[in-house]
């Protein structure tokens, strides 16, 4: 199974919310059976640096993506993951700065990975919002 996650960059994230971060990229990863595990190459640390670093010492199948040279190549790779994932977790935290301009909601603070959501939704994906 094919389990996406990507997340807030790491400037957005407090030392509690790191922990946090850390702790359900490893409970998610636990509720599957031999999940491969995707994500976005973040040059921003965060939620998706933290899964590569899990997959790398926990020596987990996974696929990173590319956040391109530009801004398109970075929607590309996210609408490609979204394709190819089944099932799509986000974290992210609560409203410190900005809110959410990919979902129009308050509970959470802006994160590109609501873009990838966003597309997974359209193409029938499973998603979960996770707020820290």
């Amino acid at each position: 199974m094919n389990i996406a996650i990507l997340g807030i960059r790491g400037s957005h994230l407090d030392e509690e919310e790191r922990d946090k971060a850390f702790q359900k990229i490893v409970e998610i990863h636990d509720r599957f059976e031999m999940p491969k595990l995707m994500t976005m190459k973040s040059p921003h640390g965060g939620v998706n640096t933290m899964v590569e670093l899990f997959c790398k010492a926990q020596h987990v199948p996974h696929e990173y993506y590319s956040y391109g040279d530009t801004l398109e190549d970075w929607k590309e790779s996210n609408k490609l993951m979204a394709e190819r994932c089944d099932v799509m977790f986000i974290l992210t935290t609560k409203i410190k700065k900005e809110k959410c301009h990919h979902c129009y909601d308050m509970t959470h603070e802006t994160t590109g990975a609501c873009f990838a959501m966003k597309h997974a939704k359209k193409v029938g994906k499973k998603t979960k919002l996770i707020i820290l």
